[in-house]
């Protein structure tokens, strides 16, 4: 009976994300559904649709495979996955991570959205080298940040997990992302 009346919720909770990233008016502002933003966050912050995200066998396939990489507090990655699977569902656009290191989070949404069926590509854009040149004055981070990272380990991590759907691309931002872009 337990069981029955967990599934019940969970069924429940998963036709409401539906219906809430669905919403079109006056939820819409530019372009983002504000309200499924909101009920992701609270609903993420407060713990109620944790244990839901946790349940998910794409997510926990997919959190499994860059365990030991990711850099992202888990809620983050639970909040992408939100999006993947009630906001993007019929979305065949790509996706740019800018900044990768070792490349967790783009593991994570390229294996997200191979098990969603997307069609589009995950590019992951890093120097794979550490941060070019800083400024102390502006920036948190330093030069020598993030070093500790290779584009062949990452490639090779790419090929093994068999995820076709996501491609490195090395260099700064500025060299990489307009071509990209085009």
């Amino acid at each position: 009976k337990k069981l029955a009346e967990q599934s019940d919720e969970s069924d429940a909770l998963d036709q409401a994300l539906r219906e809430f990233h669905q919403l079109k008016s006056p939820s819409l502002i530019q372009g983002r559904n504000v309200m499924a933003g909101y009920v992701r966050g609270w609903g993420l912050q407060f713990n109620v649709i944790r244990s839901f995200v946790r349940q998910d066998p794409i997510y926990r396939e997919s959190l499994k495979l860059v365990e030991e990489i990711h850099l992202t507090h888990e809620v983050s990655l639970m909040n992408i996955f939100l999006i993947m699977k009630y906001g993007l569902p019929d979305s065949c656009g790509d996706i740019i991570e800018f900044g990768s290191y070792r490349g967790g989070s783009a593991i994570f949404m390229a294996n997200v959205a191979k098990r969603l069926g997307m069609t589009g590509t995950v590019y992951a854009l890093d120097t794979f080298a550490g941060l070019p040149a800083a400024d102390p004055v502006l920036d948190f981070l330093t030069t020598n940040d993030f070093k500790n990272t290779s584009f062949e380990s990452f490639s090779e991590r790419i090929s093994k997990l068999g995820l076709p759907n996501l491609v490195p691309i090395k260099g700064t931002f500025q060299e990489t992302t307009s071509n990209l872009l085009k």
